[in-house]
């Protein structure tokens, strides 16, 4: 084994963009703690022949375009031959670059993460992972076979994914927008105000924080559709499925229907439409006023209050009446007095410290006891959360034990009712025989279609597109 170690660093003077192309290793990029490009590698090599000579230099290409502002980071196989060397996946390289420039990186197959960073991404993969911690700063992925992991960013987000799962949790942004072929897409607590989400094969899950207006737009073929809302969401959706079902559990409604459906609730500031062909679409409600949502706006507060500026005020303002608006409209849904009591006291904090903002004198104890006064806020909110599920839990075995067995009584006696009559009832024609076969011709030409396209961009050979096309018909 031979190990191979690079430490290079790059003056920065007049760059504003920065290309990587990286087809041995892995990459990781980090923030930079100065104003200069760190490279560091560590290349681990298993090899039979001399390789006294060679260094990382040989390997790694930097190249300044001081007129276009930027700087080409190449890292290239070299010209060796295959059977004579083995790079370990334990190699890696990592590029550390101050915030605010635009960083382009691109491999084949090999992984590409980043971390802290404050720029402007675009990350191009082809068989291998992607994965992106703590960002801040507009991202766009592109990646044909391989995983992408996402967790809290912040910035708009472009996704075009081909063969693989997409998996995010906190993110928030103005813009999302996500296509992929096959794989499952799992966000969890998001924030963006215009989201459009298509995908072909694979379940769609998206859970979305309190919005106040926007869009939201899932497409799906073949597979689920869940979405998630906070319970003092206002929306009004549109659903169209064409040979699965609709299901709306939100807040305790309990709905299902087929083809078209519409729902609203409250101020309908948020505009939902939901569409797929074979696969179960499913609105629910959770319980995310209570979570990271609500600590991350009180953090927010604390921090305009420290700054103290005229419009920090106001901001915070702004801030404390929008979670008030949230407990009104979570007041207006249960009826359980113990709960209200809960979520009324919880308003009357957010009252009380309201207040206190205006007056000069009490600023600084409001400071003081922001701590306090956030955990008590929350706390409150986490149990009205709990009450209000546990309510709608007893209403629905309720439902379950009390109306269903008499529902069911009525319905069987209103069936012996009918059998009197069936002699003077005209038949019911019989389900048409050629829809099932319709629906698994579409599915099958779909099919056909997506290996045809394969074939034609060499993904597959002649031979094995043949075997697939025996295979589905």
């Amino acid at each position: 084994m031979k190990t191979i170690k690079l430490v290079h660093k790059i003056d920065l003077e007049g760059i504003k963009k920065v290309k990587i192309s990286n087809e041995l290793m892995g990459t990781q990029l980090l923030q930079s703690a100065d104003e200069m490009i760190n490279i560091e590698l560590d290349l681990f090599i298993r090899t039979s022949s001399d390789m006294e000579e060679f260094s990382a230099e040989d390997i790694v290409n930097v190249k300044t375009d001081e007129k276009k502002g930027i700087i080409n980071i190449d890292i290239e196989e070299p010209d060796w031959d295959d059977d004579e060397f083995d790079i370990s996946h334990k190699s890696e390289i990592r590029i550390s670059i101050p915030a605010h420039i635009e960083i382009i990186s691109e491999t084949d197959n090999h992984f590409i993460s980043a971390f802290g960073m404050n720029n402007n991404l675009e990350l191009t993969g082809e068989n291998g992972p992607i994965k992106l911690e703590e960002c801040s700063g507009n991202v766009n992925i592109k990646n044909e076979n391989g995983p992408v992991k996402l967790y809290k960013l912040t910035g708009d987000l472009v996704i075009e994914e081909e063969n693989g799962p997409i998996s995010a949790d906190f993110l928030s942004g103005s813009r999302l927008e996500i296509t992929s072929e096959n794989g499952p897409i799992k966000m969890r607590e998001c924030h963006y105000e215009d989201v459009s989400i298509r995908n072909e094969n694979g379940v769609v899950f998206y859970e979305c924080l309190p919005l106040d207006s926007g869009s939201i737009t899932i497409e799906n073929e073949n597979g689920h559709i869940n979405i998630a809302l906070a319970p003092t969401q206002g929306f009004a959706l549109e659903a169209t499925s064409e040979y699965g079902h609709i299901k709306n559990g939100f807040m305790g409604t309990n709905h299902f229907a087929t083809g078209n459906y519409t729902f609203s609730v409250g101020d309908e500031g948020l505009k939902i439409k939901l569409s797929t062909e074979n696969g179960l679409m499913k609105i629910s409600s959770s319980d995310m006023i209570s979570g990271d949502y609500l600590k991350k706006k009180l953090e927010y507060i604390k921090e305009l209050l420290i700054d103290n500026s005229e419009t920090g005020i106001q901001e915070a303002h702004k801030v404390i009446g929008q979670l008030m608006t949230s407990l009104d409209k979570l007041l207006e849904k249960v009826n359980e007095d113990s709960i209200r009591e809960k979520i009324e006291e919880a308003l009357q904090h957010l009252k009380t410290w309201k207040s206190k903002i205006n007056d000069p004198e009490l600023k600084k104890v409001v400071n003081d006891s922001l701590e306090g006064i956030s955990e008590e806020i929350g706390k409150t909110i986490q149990e009205a959360m709990a009450a209000a599920k546990e309510a709608m839990k007893a209403a629905k075995e309720k439902y379950n034990e009390e109306f269903m067995p008499h529902f069911e009584k009525h319905f069987d006696k209103g069936k012996r009712f009918i059998k009197h009559f069936k002699h003077f009832m005209p038949p019911i024609p019989p389900f048409p025989p050629e829809e099932p076969q319709r629906r698994k011709d579409a599915m099958q030409e779909a099919a056909r279609m997506k290996i045809l396209e394969m074939l034609e961009a060499g993904k597959i050979t002649a031979e094995e597109a043949e075997k697939l096309l025996k295979a589905i018909h």
